[in-house]
């Protein structure tokens, strides 16, 4: 199996996604490296290592990485994950540090560690880490495997706006870089995860456990209750934990299709991931994969054998 290393802004579904990752790989995880999204870099840094610290996985390499957008602009979802990013979890300062170097240096040092051997690259939040990375080392893409990304829209069905997914509106000129360099990307949008919510209970079934890392989790589904943003008839969204399980387990992909894909960088609609399904397509505008269905009896698979 190819190494992996992951990028990511925890985050409440960060956090899961990051547990099914240690449950199923955690040989092949090279580093993992941060990045300004749902909160600041240094929350995010912290909450990754409160997670490995959890997962008894001290060992893993963590590296702090963009703490604003190519624009050196910055917003955060607290509204969702709260101050902390945990959902009120944070219940001390972590022992384990970040190590140099730099997340973005660490991504490419990573690809380059081993020639002839691809890295996969597993992307939470903004892509803003890869984007300096692809401009550090234009060499990157050869060295690089599959890189899921979740982010975007696929029908313009938004969360940060009306048309505009999170992780694209926090930094969209970084999307536009890596949708420029033509990697194998493969992405879950926002409409993916909202077709395949999860009821509460079923959720909270699949965590189960009294270990540190079931705890916290379980403690953060209740911020989502409290937030109003789970349980009821709709479910509980997993944006993350669906992209790690299209990277754990390729063959959880139940359809998906190959587009071009742009990103709006101006105007009301600036962030949108505009996918072109036109007959005659932009022959300038690069083919990624979009996701639409996933095994769902795999990702409770890769749930519950991260909460062991």
């Amino acid at each position: 199996m190819s190494r992996l290393f992951v990028d990511t802004d925890p985050g409440i579904d960060d956090a899961l996604a990051l547990a099914m990752v240690l449950g199923a790989a955690r040989e092949r995880i090279a580093g993992i490296g941060t990045v300004a999204g749902n909160v600041d870099a240094d929350r995010a840094t912290r909450n990754a290592a409160l997670l490995l610290e959890d997962a008894q996985a001290r060992d893993v390499p963590l590296h702090r990485g963009a703490d604003a957008s190519l624009l050196g602009t910055r917003c955060d979802a607290s509204d969702v994950h709260g101050s902390d990013g945990l959902g009120g979890t944070v219940d001390r300062a972590p022992r384990l540090e970040a190590r140099p170097p730099h997340a973005v240096r660490a991504l490419i040092d990573a690809a380059s560690a081993s020639p002839g051997e691809p890295l996969d690259l597993l992307a939470l939040g903004p892509l803003t880490n890869l984007a300096l990375a692809l401009a550090l080392d234009p060499g990157l893409p050869e060295r690089l495997g599959r890189v899921v990304w979740m982010g975007g829209t696929i029908a313009g069905q938004g969360n940060a706006t009306a048309a505009a997914e999170f992780n694209a509106y926090v930094d969209p000129e970084a999307v536009a870089r890596v949708l420029a360099a033509g990697l194998r990307l493969e992405i879950v949008s926002w409409e993916t995860t909202l077709d395949h919510r999860i009821p509460l209970d079923e959720l909270r079934g699949w965590i189960g456990g009294t270990s540190p890392l079931a705890r916290r989790a379980l403690r953060m589904l209740d911020h989502l209750v409290r937030a109003g943003l789970a349980g009821g008839a709709d479910g509980v969204a997993l944006p993350d934990p669906l992209a790690a399980a299209v990277m754990l387990e390729p063959s959880c992909v139940l359809a998906c299709e190959q587009a071009p894909v742009s990103v709006a960088l101006s105007g009301r609609a600036r962030g949108q991931t505009i996918v072109d399904r036109r007959p005659r397509r932009d022959p300038d505008l690069p083919v990624v994969t979009l996701v639409t269905r996933i095994d769902v009896a795999r990702l409770a698979d890769l749930v519950r054998g991260a909460f062991r």
